[in-house]
């Protein structure tokens, strides 16, 4: 590849990279596409971690309500920022609206509650927003009032005062998951004590530029290095003209007087980005954001130059230290962040105390120091591999589907040994998975890729001879996914099991008409063996 490289950019500073432009291009370019099988996202968007940001959002809800320290005749306005497919936003408002009726009493979905939110679906790209906009799990509660979706990139984010109508009155709750990952940084590093900024070139593909703009139009295959150039921390940041820069300067004194050999970025862009945020709330705002970072001192010390983590499009990890560091200097509450490797979650608050903030507090403190999305991503990792020499048992399946709290895509995951041990479990085993296929249908959200999630609960159906509800569950997936032989055969298998022989021969014929030879043949068979 090193021959046909072309360089694009020499020894820039990262934030001032063209990489950022390009980035932005691609979330366009690709819209609802960029999950399916290109940009993770699968652990900021389960039931698990959708469900403990919700109860995060409703608690500080209710410790406002309980407080007097809320405009009841305005709602409170819940801002997810960087939404992607939607899936997040699904089980985040599901667990919500639950929670709400909850506090507000059983009559909840007869009479207004005493306050309402709204939950605002943003993101860059038109075509996703349009994507949830249109999907059928929102529309009730679109009618209802409470979502509503904009196109919102974060470096305009002033327009979203355009849906509170003028002055906001409460509090602003904002969630960010996997979204300063890839809002512009700058990298440094101490070299024996020496702070130094790294200045980056980038090398490309020369097919990777486009020959009418000259710009980057694919992120493939990226060759990046880094320079390491001496600097002071004095007036590195020109804090008097740019107000989000305000502290940085100090904070580069504290890592070169903390830190000997060490590589760090500084995430200016979400500095940039929640100090539009403050203003926008009038200096009251909750913020929740989950991604891939370090959040103490000791995280940096020895660590590598930064590393372009390359998934279709690119992203960096976040230093969390630096932003409590940032908000703290800003007016905020910070709260702890657990010691662990990887996924880390940041909780800021302004204009409130956690202390008074009880219900909040105490959700919080709970999530810290009990199981943590951290813990959740470790065992999800641990579960997903698979172990030949030992396989799950049906009672350990079953806690797992438990602990993911009935998440499809994770039963999507362990159907097959599921279904293939379901004629050696027990009858209580068994019974918890019955038990769970309601909670388990409460949670599909469709994406045009992926799993076929019907087909595989029908399956399991089947499998335990509950003949009515699998066809139920096969229809589903024919009408999502389109007919196929699996489905229009397993159809006529379970119409056999009924008795229902004109439906038995229409979905065998059926089958056949799309099947190959060799499934033909197995048609034929079970046609034969009825007519014999």
């Amino acid at each position: 590849m090193g021959s046909n490289l072309y360089a694009l950019e020499t020894e820039v500073r990262l934030s001032e990279s063209c990489l950022w432009e390009a980035l932005r291009g691609f979330y366009l370019k690709e819209g609802i596409n960029a999950w399916n099988g290109q940009v993770p996202f699968f652990i900021t968007s389960n039931v698990f971690f959708a469900q403990e940001s919700a109860r995060v959002l409703a608690s500080y809800c209710f410790d406002l309500f309980y407080r007097k320290k809320i405009d009841l005749t305005q709602p409170i306005y819940i801002l997810e920022l960087g939404a992607g497919t939607g899936q997040f936003s699904f089980y985040c408002l599901q667990e919500l609206l639950r929670l709400w009726s909850e506090f507000f009493g059983s009559d909840f979905f007869r009479s207004e509650p005493a306050f309402k939110f709204v939950y605002l679906v943003t993101d860059l790209s038109p075509e996703n927003i349009n994507f949830c906009q249109q999907h059928e799990k929102f529309k009730t509660w679109k009618d209802q009032g409470w979502i509503e979706f904009k196109v919102l990139e974060t470096d305009q984010i002033e327009k979203i005062v355009d849906i509170f109508g003028g002055e906001l009155k409460n509090p602003l709750l904002v969630t960010a998951n996997y979204l300063f990952d890839s809002l512009k940084q700058d990298a440094f590093s101490i070299q024996e004590g020496q702070l130094c900024e790294s200045l980056m070139t980038v090398q490309v593909p020369n097919d990777s530029i486009s020959k009418t703009s000259g710009k980057l139009e694919s992120l493939k295959n990226l060759k990046v290095d880094f320079k390491q150039e001496p600097i002071s921390p004095e007036n590195y940041y020109p804090e008097d003209s740019q107000p989000e820069y305000v502290g940085l300067n100090n904070l580069l004194k504290k890592y070169q007087s903390k830190l000997d050999n060490a590589h760090f970025l500084l995430p200016v862009g979400t500095f940039e980005l929640l100090k539009k945020l403050i203003k926008i709330s009038s200096g009251k705002l909750l913020l929740l954001s989950t991604d891939k970072g370090y959040s103490t001192l000791e995280d940096f010390e020895g660590e590598d130059e930064p590393d372009l983590i390359s998934h279709g499009s690119f992203s960096f990890w976040v230093n969390f230290h630096a932003l409590n560091h940032w908000a703290v200097d800003s007016g905020a509450e910070a709260m702890p962040i657990p010691i662990g490797e990887g996924i880390k979650s940041a909780v800021l608050l302004w204009g409130d105390e956690f202390e008074k903030s009880i219900f909040l507090n105490q959700g919080i403190q709970k999530q810290v120091r009990e199981f943590t999305l951290s813990d959740f991503f470790n065992f999800y990792q641990q579960f997903k591999q698979p172990n030949k020499d030992k396989e799950l048992s049906m009672d350990c399946l079953l806690s797992i589907m438990r602990w993911s709290r009935w998440d499809p895509y994770i039963f999507r995951q362990f159907s097959k040994p599921i279904i293939a041990q379901l004629n050696k479990a027990t009858a209580n085993v068994i019974t918890g998975f019955i038990e769970g296929v309601d909670r388990l249908v409460d949670h599909i959200y469709l994406l045009p890729y992926g799993e076929d999630l019907y087909l595989a609960i029908a399956v399991m159906l089947h499998a335990i001879h509950f003949y009515e509800r699998a066809l139920g569950f096969y229809q589903m997936s024919e009408q999502t996914r389109g007919p196929s032989f699996l489905i229009l055969f397993n159809q006529a298998l379970c119409h056999s099991r009924l008795g229902q022989e004109n439906l038995t021969q229409k979905y065998f014929k059926l089958a056949r008409e799309l099947g190959t030879p060799e499934e033909i043949q197995k048609v034929d068979a079970c046609m034969s063996e009825k007519n014999s």
